[in-house]
């Protein structure tokens, strides 16, 4: 959905595109996302059955004027899922996604850009070496025994601004906490390669826990979260 003018209170644009077809007839879907930069919005979405990710773009112009029919292009992908989608506040070279490794013990994530949203959906991926992660602990609460399930060390907050992508999630099997990273992406995959300029994790001290953040960062890069805590 799309607001007509400046005012939310008055009239949307508002869509609904069915990708049955596009994601192979499978009717299960999970862990929807929205990116948007200057020409394109990216929505993406897990399938499963086996795991698929679904890659959906839709050409930005016609939906701000409420176009009937705007352009639309997909790409699925088999035996991927829940890419972190980088959200655009100035004309980054590509859509960057950032994917975390879902094995007990990490030292890497995943880089890719996606270039020619409206032709081939071109996707080039980059391996960028990060310090040790492990699979997240679900946190305790108070008052219960009952815990609240982190799913995994996903990627679901990133942004892309003045060159560097932004991204936070929540890691560690002691004790979980939010972790952030600050990505040079180098004018990548046309210019130079990334690489990760700082990192940390939000850590009040045992026994305190922090998970499912958020991450932004203002154009003179002050980088600001938001997070869970127990």
């Amino acid at each position: 959905a799309v607001s007509a003018t400046s005012d939310p209170s008055g009239p949307w644009h508002k869509y609904r595109f069915n990708v049955d077809a596009d994601a192979a007839f499978d009717f299960d879907i999970d862990s929807p996302n929205i990116a948007v930069d200057d020409q394109t919005v990216y929505l993406t979405a897990d399938f499963f059955g086996p795991d698929k990710y679904l890659i959906y773009t839709v050409d930005k112009a016609p939906v701000l004027e409420g176009a009937a029919n705007p352009t639309t292009n997909s790409l699925l992908l088999i035996n991927e899922q829940s890419w972190g989608l980088a959200v655009s506040y100035d004309n980054p070279p590509a859509q960057y996604t950032i994917e975390a490794g879902l094995g007990f013990s990490e030292t890497t994530v995943i880089l890719r850009a996606i270039t020619d949203p409206f032709g081939s959906l071109n996707i080039d991926e980059y391996v960028l070496t990060v310090p040790a992660y492990q699979f997240p602990e679900d946190p305790p609460s108070q008052g219960t025994t009952e815990r609240p399930e982190l799913f995994e060390a996903r990627f679901w907050s990133c942004m892309y601004r003045n060159g560097y992508l932004w991204a936070t999630h929540h890691v560690n099997s002691a004790r979980v906490r939010q972790r952030w990273y600050q990505i040079a992406m180098n004018g990548w995959p046309a210019g130079g390669t990334p690489e990760l300029v700082q990192w940390g994790e939000v850590d009040p001290g045992s026994p305190v826990r922090t998970f499912f953040g958020s991450i932004w960062a203002d154009e003179q890069n002050n980088m600001s979260m938001t997070f869970a805590r127990s």
